[in-house]
Order: C-alpha cells, then structure tokens, then sequence
C-alpha cells in the first residue's frame, strides 16, 4: 500500500484484492485493457503492482483472452520443465 491507499478506503480495497493476484493473472488484466469489466482505478492499480513486481510496467498488448490463456499454459508447462 502507499500514502493514496491512506486517503481513500476504495483504492485500499482494490490494492488488497488485486495484491492477492498472481502476476500472470495481473498481467491478463493488463494485456486484455477492459474497460467494461475494469475501472480505471483498478488499472492504475494493476500496473502500480505490475511495476513494483517486474520493475517496469509492460506495455498492454491487447491479446486475445484465447491467445492469453495459450500462452499462459505454455508458460506454466516451461515452469515444469
């Protein structure tokens, strides 16, 4: 959390929730850029995590949910490897 999280008990909430997400999970919310699902605070959010995880926020590539999930399990099978 930091000092907006202090002044407004909704982004503090969010923060929680979203911190709790995996970063691959982070990173689908950020590549798909739904507006319709997310709000832009939840965006700002995504990417403070996103950020302070990686040390830099991705540029949002706008995959495809199909795509995403493709490579997604294509990661996890590399991990296994």
């Amino acid at each position: 959390m930091n000092s907006k999280d202090q002044t407004n008990p909704m982004r503090a909430q969010i923060y929680a929730k979203l911190q709790e997400k995996p970063t691959e999970e982070l990173l689908k919310i950020w590549n798909q850029q739904d507006r319709e699902e997310w709000t832009d605070l939840a965006f700002e959010v995504v990417g403070e995590i996103l950020e302070a995880r990686m040390g830099s926020l991705p540029e949002p590539q706008h995959i495809s949910g199909e795509r995403q999930e493709e490579l997604s399990e294509a990661g996890k099978r590399l991990v296994r490897i």
